[in-house]
């Protein structure tokens, strides 16, 4: 759905999905458990589910890290930022879009 303003190719949305998944399945298991959707384990598991090797996921990983679709968090884990990240406890998911059209007649360029 948001890939257009992604960007992704059809593959890299497959495998981000997978990842948007484990961020929003994710629940604590003892108190001093953390949030990694990229732990070890979870990148086996992304390697496993989506077919990738481990060269490629590490490039994809990279590329959502510098493009903000990944963040770090505080406890040193890694997660889908706030405005990313899915609430999926209430069974429905509100999406807005606000798209802003400059109209630049003079050089075409920047629209």
């Amino acid at each position: 759905m948001m890939n257009g303003y992604f960007g992704l190719s059809t593959r890299e949305a497959e495998i981000y999905s997978f990842i948007v998944k484990l961020d929003t399945e994710w629940r604590p298991i003892s108190d001093n458990d953390f949030k990694d959707i990229l732990s070890t384990s979870n990148r086996r598991l992304i390697m496993r589910e989506c077919n990738i090797n481990k060269t490629n996921l590490s490039r994809f990983i990279s590329k959502l890290l510098s493009d903000g679709l990944v963040v770090r968090n505080t406890t040193g884990g890694y997660e889908l930022p706030n405005g990313l990240a899915l609430d999926i406890s209430e069974k429905i998911i509100e999406t807005v879009f606000t798209f802003e059209v400059i109209d630049d007649d003079r050089t075409r360029q920047n629209n």
